[in-house]
């Protein structure tokens, strides 16, 4: 080790002078070229935080968009829906109290008994035009929740106007009692499956995190 160190030192013995200055301008571009590489480094590190800050704004911009534009969704959806569960359920609003009325020959009966109906279909017509125009952006299994309500809600409709408008030729008191029967326990069905649906609707909401 001692040799070396003597042939080095001999070695800058002979140049002289120009050995400092050669030692010298190797260190000052060493330092040059490592405050180069740093400031390289430290700009690709700085370019890749904004990368990822733009990535990340982008994305909680979306998210953001997207909970409350669901929430705008939903709020619609559940105000037209109550329209189409409450006027359905109106149509049969006592358990068999209602047969005579139903079928009543006072034209001021009648009318009552044809507005209702006409509300109520109104009503799932309504609902039908802001479920579609916004199934896109609704989940699948809500989408199908809510097309059931729709069909239960349509066959109340469908009930009520074969018992309450439609003509009949034959009176049997038996068979309208039946049809009665089973069309207020839907009634009492479709207001139990919507507040469930209402259950499912809050859990569902409750886990988007904005």
């Amino acid at each position: 080790m001692s040799n070396i160190w003597q042939t080095a030192m001999a070695i800058l013995g002979s140049i002289g002078g120009a050995g400092v200055i050669i030692i010298g301008v190797s260190s000052w571009l060493g330092k040059q070229w490592a405050e180069r590489l740093m400031r390289k480094k430290e700009f690709e590190y700085q370019r890749s935080l904004e990368l990822i800050k733009q990535d990340f704004e982008r994305k909680n911009y979306i998210h953001q968009t997207r909970f409350f534009k669901e929430f705008e969704i939903y709020g619609v959806l559940t105000e037209s829906c109550y329209s189409m569960i409450s006027d359905s359920y109106s149509l049969f609003p006592k358990h068999l109290c209602d047969i005579a009325e139903l079928k009543s020959p006072d034209d001021s009966k009648k009318k009552i008994v044809s507005e209702r109906f006409k509300k109520a279909t109104t009503a799932c017509g309504s609902f039908v035009s802001a479920l579609y125009f916004r199934a896109a952006f609704i989940p699948e299994d809500i989408f199908e929740n809510l097309i059931q309500l729709k069909n239960s809600a349509s066959r109340q409709c469908d009930f009520f106007q074969e018992l309450a408008i439609a003509e009949w030729d034959i009176v049997d008191s038996e068979k309208i009692k039946e049809k009665y029967e089973l069309a207020w326990k839907n009634s009492i069905k479709l207001a139990i499956d919507y507040e469930n649906f209402l259950k499912e609707l809050r859990a569902y909401i409750s886990s988007l995190d904005m």
